[in-house]
């Protein structure tokens, strides 16, 4: 509804508060201003195009009769005016209802992300901006399906969902704002400051929270598909800890629901969805059209997959199938080879082939590894490989797994290679 048509008072308030924050040549703001607060304490037209118009004929006396000039104001009073003026910059805010859309942070697939306020509250939110108008029933459905998903999780290492806004056009998905960025960008300033990737203890701190999660979500038979390091978040309580930016003193929380979907038991799907890098073997083929591959379907065992490449990542810098493109990437998962460095302990290789199988039914589900050894036991009691004692590591087939001494590493081969379920 139009804020026109509860109080041409409040609309007129809520205009100049909008007009004050854009930056306009400042002899054509204080036109628009002007003509726009005569109009509406003048007119209650119950059509706001009708007020726009009239606006907008006078706004032309005013500054001139440039045509592209014309066009841009009115569709900015129509907006205002309708709800649906959001941030194209920093500098821009819109108020919608209670809520105040601040800067964006980052674009979504579906709709960008932005931080929020409420009024009265001094913390902050995120605000997820989309468009209503997609003509796309699958996206739609993908909007719908987010929603419902949110509103029926609730964990403490997930994004947490604080409310739902709709106007005419769009929608606004507020939600918890996380103030320790991304792992992606915490990580890669990790690397640059310490040339290193994080230590195992470090590692097992962020996964155990991440398989609390994904444990809890795949019992409700919800299935991501769309894990990366960038769509899971850091978050301090404490202003200390985020100033020292210290990860061991945070909670990690998984976000972006937009790929998720519920799984009936024993269902399966086959939609081609997630981040190329993240992606299930199956899912990869599909993307590239691999016949053999062309009516595959999967279950929610892509995500454990996903958090093997994650966990690789944070334990040695680059993903085990790092790659320039497509094909070189399909090629290397396909092949199935990836190298593992022996300063990684038992437990953490164990763990990584637990996850890493190409064979999504010899991948760990999310309950199992959340109580594997890596996660559980102390890092203190954690042992390196002897590579004089490969044969005591319980090899399901040690044919496969070649060392690369110059290196100081395995060679990985996953095809009918790993450890035995040894938790």
């Amino acid at each position: 509804m139009s804020v026109l048509q509860n109080d041409a008072s409040v609309s007129k308030e809520l205009l100049c508060r909008m007009l004050d924050s854009v930056i306009f040549e400042q002899q054509s703001l204080e036109a628009f201003r002007f003509i726009c607060e005569k109009e509406i304490c003048k007119f209650k037209y119950s059509k706001d195009f009708l007020l726009v118009d009239k606006v907008c004929e006078h706004f032309k006396d005013a500054i001139g009769s440039n045509s592209s000039s014309i066009y841009y104001y009115r569709k900015l009073l129509f907006d205002i005016l309708t709800g649906e003026y959001y941030c194209r910059s920093s500098k821009i805010k819109k108020v919608i209802e209670d809520l105040t859309i601040s800067e964006r942070i980052r674009k979504g697939d579906f709709g960008d992300i932005f931080v929020s306020y409420k009024q009265g509250i001094p913390n902050k939110y995120t605000t997820k901006v989309i468009n209503q108008n997609f003509k796309d029933k699958l996206v739609r459905d993908f909007n719908y399906n987010e929603i419902s998903i949110l509103k029926d999780i609730h964990h403490p290492n997930v994004l947490k969902l604080i409310e739902i806004k709709e106007s005419l056009q769009k929608l606004y998905i507020v939600t918890e704002y996380y103030n320790g960025g991304n792992l992606s960008d915490y990580y890669q300033r990790y690397l640059n400051e310490n040339n290193k990737p994080f230590s195992e203890e470090i590692v097992q701190y962020i996964m155990r929270q991440i398989f609390d999660a994904m444990k809890y979500l795949h019992n409700k038979k919800i299935i991501h598909r769309k894990l990366s390091l960038e769509n899971i978040m850091i978050n301090y309580e404490d202003e200390k800890d985020r100033i020292n930016n210290n990860v061991m003193k945070s909670k990690i929380i998984i976000v972006d629901f937009e790929y998720a979907k519920y799984l009936k038991k024993d269902e399966l799907t086959s939609t081609v969805l997630g981040v190329v890098i993240y992606m299930d073997p199956i899912l990869l083929n599909k993307l590239n059209k691999v016949e053999k591959y062309k009516n595959a379907n999967y279950d929610e065992k892509v995500d454990i997959w996903s958090l093997g490449i994650i966990f690789y990542e944070l334990l040695y810098g680059l993903s085990p199938f790092h790659s320039d493109n497509m094909e070189e990437l399909l090629n290397k998962v396909n092949k199935g080879d990836y190298f593992v460095p022996l300063t990684f302990s038992k437990e953490a290789i164990s763990f990584l082939n637990c996850m890493l199988q190409y064979n999504p039914k010899k991948r760990l589900t999310a309950d199992k590894l959340y109580n594997h050894k890596f996660l559980r036991r102390n890092i203190k009691e954690f042992s390196k490989i002897n590579t004089n004692e490969l044969k005591d590591l319980k090899f399901i087939d040690n044919s496969n797994i070649k060392i690369n001494t110059e290196n100081n590493e395995l060679i990985w081969n996953y095809f009918g290679s790993g450890f035995e379920d040894d938790l």
